[in-house]
């Protein structure tokens, strides 16, 4: 099975990216029989979010006549300006309408009776903040997060965790898709700025660590991209620089 893996996409309903980006979508999809769209979360920009739904977007807009299951997760900006539960919610009530899945809501994805896709936003338990001072569950003034209503890092995180392990599946390839990192070896600035306060909002240290039967983990959220193995799974942060590289795309295709 051949997956096309894409994050942060940010859609802001002006100016975005042009028809040869989405025609390059459509093209890629056909070319390379993609069997399969994964988006990694930060589908629509936090600014045009009460007005646009990510289902619609993604099939209406982006992936506009592009027949192939399209899989995502929640990403923060998909939270920005209301509640973790409203959120929920009002993604719930779209299940129905839109060709598109949505691992918050669903759980999980069976491609087919070998492959299945499990995950969420994921968000953080404050394990990767790089100021030990720092109290937990404290989002700085003017990060995006501290936007979200009734947001408790650590006790939503600790939801999405359980949600991811209650929904792999013995047996089987199972793919977690993910917006926040699940490894601290996914997330660029741990490198390259050890104490940015970017690091406390990008994921957990190790939470592969606690997952079993895992073939592939795929992430996004810091815009770096990354490839490695970890603990024996293949581990892919997608990165965005396809929305500046177009040519590059392909590099975004992996195979199960």
């Amino acid at each position: 099975m051949k997956f096309l893996a894409l994050d942060d996409l940010h859609y802001n309903n002006y100016a975005w990216k042009d028809v040869y980006f989405q025609s390059l979508l459509k093209d890629t999809i056909e070319k390379y029989q993609i069997d399969v769209v994964l988006i990694a979360g930060d589908v629509v920009e936090s600014s045009i979010i009460k007005h646009y739904n990510p289902y619609e977007v993604i099939r209406h807009n982006i992936f506009k006549d592009v027949d192939v299951p399209i899989i995502f997760c929640l990403g923060n900006h998909e939270f920005s300006y209301n509640s973790v539960d409203n959120v929920f919610e009002r993604m719930t009530s779209f299940t129905d309408t839109y060709d598109c899945y949505c691992l918050d809501v669903n759980g999980h994805y069976d491609v087919n009776s070998d492959i299945r896709i499990v995950g969420n936003v994921l968000w953080y338990d404050n394990t990767l903040k790089g100021i030990s001072t720092q109290p937990d569950d404290v989002i700085i003034d003017g990060w995006l997060d501290s936007t979200i209503l009734d947001f408790i890092p650590s006790v939503n995180c600790a939801r999405c965790k359980k949600q991811i392990k209650n929904n792999i599946k013995n047996n089987v390839s199972n793919i977690l898709l993910t917006h926040c990192v699940p490894h601290k070896d996914l997330n660029r600035f741990s490198f390259d700025e050890p104490y940015s306060s970017y690091n406390m909002y990008s994921g957990c240290e190790d939470f592969l660590k606690d997952l079993s039967n895992l073939e592939w983990a795929i992430c996004g959220h810091t815009h770096r991209r990354m490839n490695k193995v970890i603990h024996n799974i293949n581990c892919l942060n997608i990165g965005n620089d396809y929305v500046y590289k177009t040519q590059t795309i392909e590099k975004f295709i992996f195979e199960v």
